[in-house]
């Protein structure tokens, strides 16, 4: 379980990671489709949704930390 829980917030940090990166470079990708992120133009909005799935990724970090303690 705690193997699954942090490959499963190091694959939500890859795809954020690739994400923002693709969209920095406007490139178009074609491997297989994969999970994207429509960015939004307005930089208000993108910070929300960065902020969203960071606030996601915290609470699976925090189920790993407390999987320790447990």
């Amino acid at each position: 379980r705690l193997s699954e829980l942090c490959c499963a917030a190091v694959t939500q940090l890859f795809m954020l990671g690739k994400s923002i990166i693709s969209s920095a470079n406007k490139a178009q990708e074609t491997a297989q489709e994969e999970m994207k992120i429509e960015w939004p133009e307005d930089s208000v909005e993108r910070a929300k949704l960065i902020r969203s799935k960071a606030q996601s990724m915290a609470g699976d970090v925090e189920l790993v930390s407390n999987s320790f303690i447990t």
